[in-house]
């Protein structure tokens, strides 16, 4: 682990493109489809305790880097360093631990929840994922997690009541 105002991550050089669609005269004249470059030799530190805020405007490759950084996206050139480890070697448990510990968070929450599932459904299925509870609690546990996380903040106008009735209806 690290201490308090160490380097947690390190982002040296990262860069991830995406082939473009081949026109009918690259297809004729067989030249390979264009790249398109959304993330360019992007580089920063984040020591421990720091949150990184990515701005910018739509379509600049925030999303993009976020989706590398999480490693749904392989990267083309360039390294990611977590707790002095490469992350892009992780593999297994490894791998496992990288994901719960670098997860992305998203401007608009709806968009992270499954229509078919309910809130509590959906927080289920994270702990299990993420292993956490046994997959045996994922039906009681979100009660638990949602009572926590309600009262562990700064309550807004909902009742505790309302936020546990949240697990059984479904989400927007």
């Amino acid at each position: 682990m690290t201490e308090l105002g160490e380097t947690q991550m390190r982002v040296i050089g990262l860069s991830k493109s995406f082939a473009r669609s081949r026109s009918p005269l690259d297809w004729a004249s067989g030249r390979p489809a264009a790249r398109l470059m959304a993330v360019r030799d992007v580089s920063f530190d984040v020591a421990k305790g720091e949150t990184l805020g990515i701005v910018g405007e739509s379509g600049c490759g925030k999303s993009t880097l976020a989706r590398c950084l999480v490693r749904l996206l392989d990267i083309e050139q360039g390294e990611i360093i977590f707790e002095g480890e490469n992350a892009l070697a992780h593999r297994g448990d490894a791998r496992r631990s990288y994901n719960r510990s670098v997860q992305m968070v998203f401007q608009d929450p709806n968009g992270s929840l499954n229509p078919r599932m309910t809130v509590g459904e959906c927080i289920g299925e994270a702990l299990a994922v993420h292993a956490v509870v046994a997959r045996a609690l994922r039906i009681t546990q979100p009660r638990h997690v949602l009572h926590f996380l309600y009262f562990a903040g700064e309550p807004d106008a909902r009742s505790a009541a309302e936020a546990l009735r949240a697990l059984e209806v479904q989400a927007p």
